[in-house]
């Protein structure tokens, strides 16, 4: 189960180009960690999160049942920071008998 784990918390990140992170920029996505800011979310934040959630769910296939966006930022022109909150669901993973 720690492996299984271990890939979960290691998502891949190097896979996400700088295109895709200047786009997130573009829009107004991100926060420094000393920073705080809030916006009203944008159909360019929704669209972003549900990409970034399938993304997740096709790195994590086999261990992912499924990842949703919530928070804040998952309700169009409500007040929020500009970050992405997801949930995922991970499938029942067999622990490894010792």
């Amino acid at each position: 189960m720690g492996e299984a784990l271990n890939q979960v918390l290691n998502l891949g990140w190097e896979c996400l180009d700088m295109q895709i992170m200047d786009k997130w920029s573009a829009v107004g996505l991100g926060l420094e960690y000393t920073e705080l800011r809030l916006g009203r979310t944008t159909m360019d934040w929704l669209e972003i999160g549900t990409e970034l959630g399938n993304h997740v769910l096709r790195r994590l296939e086999p261990l992912v049942s499924g990842v949703e966006v919530m928070g804040y930022s998952s309700v169009l022109g409500l007040l929020s920071k500009p970050i992405i909150d997801l949930a995922i669901g991970l499938t029942r993973i067999r622990a490894s008998r010792l």
